[in-house]
C-alpha cells in the first residue's frame, strides 16, 4: 500500500476506544460480541461511502477555506502536496467526518448507532502525490503518484471545492480496489 493511516473511534457500539492502523491485512481478534464486526464494518464503510460526506457547495469551515486556499495558490502549476498540505486536507477530512460521523455510521449499519467520535491519524505516504494541469484535458484522473486536471485560466468556486475534494479523496482514500485491505474477523472460544 502506497499510504497508511489510522483511524480512531470512541464510544462506538461496544467499543470505548479503538485505533486501527490501515494495513493490507487486517486482523479483528477478539471475544464474541466484543465489537469486532462493528469496527471492521465501519472501516469498510469509510473507505466504501467515504466520500459521500463532501459537501455539495463550497463550505464556509475554516479547515475548507485553508484547503481552497492553498489550492487557488498551487492552481496550474505542478506542485507535490507536501505535509503542510496533506495535513491542510487531513484536517479538512476529519472535519467533516465529525459533522457527519452519525448520518454515515447511519449509512453503513442502515440505523443509527452511538459514536461519539471518529477520526484519521497518523497518515503518511510511501510516494509523493503530485498536482499536475492539462492543457488539452477535460477529466480529472488520479494515479498513486499523480492527480491532474485540466487547465483553465480561471476556476469558479464549485470547481475549487470539486477538485479539493477529488484531491483529499485521492490522498486519503483512494484506493485500487484489487488492493483493498483484506479484513478478517476471529473470536474467541
Amino acid at each position: 500500500m502506497n499510504k497508511t493511516w489510522k483511524l480512531k473511534v470512541t464510544k462506538f457500539a461496544k467499543i470505548a476506544h479503538a485505533e486501527v492502523e490501515l494495513a493490507p491485512l487486517l486482523c479483528f481478534v477478539g471475544d464474541n460480541n466484543s465489537g469486532k464486526s462493528y469496527l471492521l464494518s465501519l472501516l469498510w464503510g469509510i473507505l466504501t461511502y467515504g466520500k459521500d460526506i463532501f459537501p455539495q457547495k463550497p463550505s464556509e469551515a475554516e479547515s475548507y477555506k485553508k484547503c481552497n486556499a492553498w489550492l487557488e495558490e498551487h492552481s496550474n502549476t505542478s506542485t507535490v502536496l507536501d505535509k503542510d498540505a496533506v495535513s491542510l486536507y487531513l484536517a479538512w477530512y476529519n472535519d467533516l467526518l465529525k459533522v457527519n460521523r452519525n448520518r454515515l455510521v447511519r449509512k453503513i449499519f442502515n440505523h443509527s448507532v452511538e459514536i461519539e467520535s471518529l477520526s484519521i491519524f497518523d497518515y503518511s505516504r510511501r510516494n509523493e502525490l503530485r498536482l499536475k494541469w492539462n492543457d488539452s484535458g477535460t477529466r480529472y484522473s488520479a494515479t498513486e503518484k499523480v492527480i491532474t486536471f485540466p487547465k483553465h485560466d480561471q476556476y469558479t468556486q464549485e470547481e475549487y471545492l470539486r477538485m479539493n475534494a477529488y484531491i483529499c479523496w485521492n490522498l486519503l482514500m483512494e484506493v485500487n480496489y484489487m488492493k483493498i485491505p483484506k479484513m478478517v474477523l476471529f473470536d474467541y472460544g
